[in-house]
């Protein structure tokens, strides 16, 4: 990015990124995950069923209402070590939780605009901090 704008090495890429709308490697990973998670949530007929069965929404753990419950967030499996940090589930249902709610109610054209737009205001706010 940096030789696309002649900028020197040293400089940070994170504003050129920003330029171009484009994401960093790291929001890409992001973005693509959401974007499974909201496919198995909301049922898309591609997905298969070894990963419908692995993300259980928070409401069907419980039967009183709670504000995680409510956020349509998914049931974090326990993880005991770092293996069970890393699995599907686990990265899955904790990053959509980190995904506003209003983001997380729409159909899936307008969620894949606007978590990337979401992405990407994020990514140029933490650029001017650095």
């Amino acid at each position: 990015m940096r030789s696309i704008f002649f900028a020197h090495s040293r400089d940070n890429a994170t504003p050129y990124y920003n330029l171009l709308g484009i994401l960093k490697f790291e929001n890409v990973y992001k973005f693509k995950l959401a974007l499974f998670t909201h496919k198995i949530l909301y049922g898309s007929t591609n997905i298969p069923t070894i990963f419908r069965r692995t993300l259980t929404r928070a409401s069907e753990i419980h039967t009183h209402n709670t504000r995680f419950a409510s956020n349509l967030n998914f049931h974090r499996p326990k993880a005991n070590n770092n293996y069970g940090t890393s699995t599907f589930a686990f990265v899955s249902s904790k990053l959509w939780e980190s995904i506003p709610i209003n983001l997380k109610t729409l159909h899936y054209t307008s969620f894949y605009n606007q978590y990337k737009l979401y992405l990407l205001n994020i990514q140029s706010c933490s650029s001017v901090y650095m």
